[in-house]
């Protein structure tokens, strides 16, 4: 009798048993994945952060989209210290005026007798075609140089405007024939100095420029004060572009 009644009980456990393994599975299937642990580090959001200034942000990205690379301005290449030396400034040129060296082609490069390396002497230089007003000229040597603006070799102003050249081996004096007068170059010196860098090539203008007044400055004038001299009164303007390539 008493077996039986252990069989019934044993029976009924294990009836108990399957009962509680089956409901548990099916309440695993209805539960919801359970959240994220606040101990554990947030997921890595890869959403826009917000802007402080969302009108001027959203500005800027539109202008960013819609304008092309080609439009936009050229960057800067002077830098402040060059930005603060005048450049040659004019309304309009006439078009007509003409220049030329016999001893040096347009685009050419520098003899070595014209350079510092040689006998360091200025070219002969002549120009035709003034434009109608023309009063007097004005001569500049310079070096190009984009970051630290451009460099006077040799400057002649106070030139008639019945002169139409400029003799090889011009004396390096403050006054000569006629009132012309010399500027003092970038190297602190009357006259005309030629090329000095010793390797390299770098880029050379020889310009000659018309203006519509005689205005009779003092002879020893410095770069930037004689372009601002000047400025305001050119009315044509003719340049000579050459080359400066020597290798000790």
């Amino acid at each position: 009798m008493y077996g039986k009644l252990i069989k019934i009980l044993l029976l009924a456990l294990v009836a108990a048993v399957v009962v509680t393994f089956l409901a548990l599975s099916l309440m695993k299937k209805d539960t919801p994945a359970p959240q994220q642990d606040a101990l554990a580090p947030p997921a890595v959001s890869t959403a826009t952060p917000t802007r402080k200034n969302p009108h001027r942000d959203m500005l800027e990205d539109t202008m960013t989209a819609t304008t092309p690379a080609a439009q936009q301005p050229p960057a800067q290449t002077q830098s402040p210290g060059a930005a603060k030396r005048p450049m040659l400034q004019y309304a309009s040129l006439a078009g007509t005026l003409q220049s030329s060296s016999a001893e040096i082609q347009p685009g050419g490069r520098i003899p070595r007798d014209y350079t510092c390396n040689g006998s360091n002497i200025s070219p002969a230089f002549q120009w035709s075609g003034a434009p109608r007003g023309t009063q007097s000229y004005v001569l500049l040597f310079e070096k190009l140089d984009a970051t630290e603006g451009n460099s006077l070799q040799w400057g002649v102003y106070n030139i008639p405007s019945s002169q139409n050249a400029i003799a090889a081996r011009t004396p390096r004096d403050p006054v000569l024939a006629q009132g012309v007068t010399q500027a003092i170059n970038d190297a602190g010196s009357v006259g005309y100095i030629g090329p000095c860098a010793p390797r390299g090539q770098f880029q050379y203008t020889l310009s000659v420029i018309a203006l519509d007044q005689n205005l009779a400055l003092p002879a020893g004038l410095k770069r930037d004060d004689l372009i601002k001299a000047i400025n305001g009164h050119i009315i044509d303007m003719a340049v000579l572009p050459l080359v400066h390539f020597y290798r000790l």
